[in-house]
């Protein structure tokens, strides 16, 4: 599935509850679902959003990003998670280490692929996708089409169903925002 939403749209439930309700029914050996984000914020955020539609423990979430303790991460992936929400560089690292496989995958989840491509990940993705199962279900997560986007589902998706959001953005007007200027080195506990 290529899919083309705005940001705030309910993406992760949409790729989120289907993973949780099909892996919940018995895990096989190996990570069967990986999720794939530009950041280490959006990895904690999808990896906890997925963890939130579980009923009890499985199935399985580990969460891998850049700027985190491998120590940790080894022993979460060495447990065996079910799913695995990631930055493309730290998975790569875990998948040259071998302490990710992704011989057992059955879904991939490129999500805000747009702005991998803006950070310049394509050749990362594409390595991941060329050391996934073949067998897997590919879902592409977008808010914006640009060609390489399409180019990348020609060349993985197969036979693919594009679904596009064309609902109104509702407007939010008591929302306010505010910021906080921090050390990087304290970003994330901020």
């Amino acid at each position: 599935i290529l899919a083309k939403a705005r940001t705030g749209s309910g993406k992760t439930a949409a790729f989120g509850l289907p993973i949780v309700q099909r892996l919940k029914r018995g895990s096989g050996p190996g990570t069967r679902a990986l999720v794939i984000v530009p950041t280490r914020e959006l990895a904690l955020q999808v990896s906890g959003e997925i963890a939130s539609f579980r009923e009890g423990e499985r199935p399985s979430v580990a969460a891998v990003y850049g700027g985190a303790s491998y120590g940790e991460q080894f022993r979460r992936l060495g447990r065996g998670a079910d799913i695995v929400v990631g930055t493309p560089g730290r998975l790569i690292d875990h998948i040259e280490r071998g302490s990710l496989s992704l011989s057992a995958l059955e879904w991939l989840v490129l999500d805000e692929a747009d702005e991998m491509l803006d950070m310049g990940f394509i050749e990362d993705i594409e390595k991941i996708l060329s050391a996934s199962s073949p067998d897997k279900r590919v879902l592409l997560f977008s808010a914006t089409m640009p060609r390489e986007i399409l180019r990348i589902a020609e060349r993985h998706l197969g036979e693919y169903r594009s679904l596009v959001d064309e609902s109104i953005e509702v407007e939010q007007g008591l929302t306010d925002q505010i910021w906080l200027e921090v050390h990087e080195r304290d970003k994330l506990e901020a």
